[in-house]
């Protein structure tokens, strides 16, 4: 398992994820995503920039960054999880204040009463890419 946010130097291509990898396999990989609409949109109040994210990744670092360790993209597409109100509200009024109140005031009876889950974008993404044994870090 390769890390990408224990070390702001830590990713696929380092040393000791190469040994890893020399006979090929399959990396899936769960990152809070920059791109995102919601990045954008709530810009310094986003829910993803922590301290713990000690770097973030662009799609097009991302995609480099594979590249060069010899990773084909198989597939990407944003992250999603399964919330409920008490989850979800607190997080929603702080990045987007005076907006959100107004808006789920209604959903909130409702799903509070059926202690609903909803299905969430988190503002992250998730790629899957894999190396085949052969894999040149000159692939496209």
């Amino acid at each position: 398992m390769i890390l990408l946010n224990p070390s702001p130097h830590t990713n696929p291509s380092s040393p000791d994820a190469d040994r890893s990898w020399r006979g090929g396999g399959t990396i899936l990989i769960n990152t809070p995503d920059p791109d995102s609409w919601l990045a954008r949109l709530t810009r310094t109040s986003w829910i993803s920039l922590k301290h713990e994210h000690l770097a973030l990744y662009p799609r097009k670092v991302l995609d480099m960054i594979l590249r060069e360790a010899g990773f084909r993209r198989v597939r990407s597409f944003p992250s999603r999880q399964f919330t409920d109100l008490n989850y979800l509200l607190p997080r929603a009024k702080a990045s987007l204040p005076g907006i959100v109140t107004p808006l789920l005031q209604p959903l909130i009876r409702i799903a509070d009463s059926q202690h609903r889950l909803f299905k969430t974008p988190t503002s992250g993404i998730t790629v899957l890419a894999v190396k085949s044994s052969t894999s040149s870090c000159q692939e496209k």
